[in-house]
């Protein structure tokens, strides 16, 4: 009794600086509505991101508050969930300043932050992502953030899960994005085997290739090297980041 709760009353207006508008809790909210309307951006890469995606950097957001105008500020997380966190993260240390009595470096913070396996680009060129959505909703923002950030790109999925998740509803979220799908094992309690996951793809109406950790990664980034506009994207498990480093992939410090 008596403690802050954050919920539809507060207001975070979130805006993409080089792209569309969006905001997580409109100035002028109806009480009681979810803080959740976010447009959609659209951001171009060069084939095969050369370069790199402006967009796969980070996103620069122009944030408002009821009490504060933000200058710009450089997010390096990626996706609309990821603007949905930033305004909650700001309307939490609204809050606590007011209680505490502090001022928070907001831009300080926010142009830090780091958080791996969160649609984590690996290497843009071909571009690869590393993204440890297991879940369906997860899933379902992992579609969306590919959209955002690579429109018209092909994407080539390596897939690992754990036996114990919603398999087949995740791939069935990724299935409209899937152009090539490989399924790999994890060897780790509750791992599921290669053709465990090529069996739950089947289902989802994916034609997934069973591959060991190193043929996936190798014969993806062909696949993906061979045209303009197409990408890797390895998903289905936070393991997914060990197991690849483990096998020589990446280096431990990505």
């Amino acid at each position: 009794p008596g403690e802050p709760i954050l919920g539809s009353f507060e207001s975070v207006s979130v805006s993409l600086v080089d792209g569309a508008s969006s905001s997580v809790g409109k100035k002028k909210q109806t009480p009681n509505k979810p803080l959740h309307s976010l447009g959609s951006a659209s951001h171009r890469s060069s084939p095969n991101g050369a370069g790199s995606s402006v967009y796969a950097k980070g996103q620069r957001l122009k944030i408002e508050t009821h009490s504060r105008n933000l200058p710009p500020i450089h997010l390096p997380l990626l996706g609309e969930c990821q603007r949905e966190n930033c305004a909650l993260a700001v309307a939490t240390l609204e809050v606590l300043s007011d209680m505490l009595d502090f001022e928070p470096e907001f831009k300080k913070g926010l142009e830090s932050v780091a958080w791996g396996a969160r649609f984590e680009i690996l290497d843009p060129s071909p571009p690869t992502i590393l993204d440890g959505a297991h879940n369906p909703s997860a899933a379902r923002a992992l579609a969306q953030t590919l959209k955002e950030a690579y429109p018209g790109h092909q994407v080539g999925f390596i897939l690992g899960f754990l036996d114990d998740k919603d398999t087949v509803e995740f791939l069935r979220e990724i299935k409209p994005l899937a152009t090539r799908a490989w399924a790999i094992p994890i060897d780790a309690a509750r791992g599921a085997t290669a053709e465990q996951v090529v069996a739950h793809a089947t289902v989802a109406g994916i034609d997934a290739i069973p591959e060991t950790n190193i043929g996936a990664w190798t014969t993806a980034r062909q696949w993906a090297t061979a045209e303009p506009d197409r990408l890797v994207c390895i998903a289905g498990s936070l393991h997914l980041k060990q197991i690849l480093q483990e096998a020589g992939c990446i280096s431990p410090k990505e």
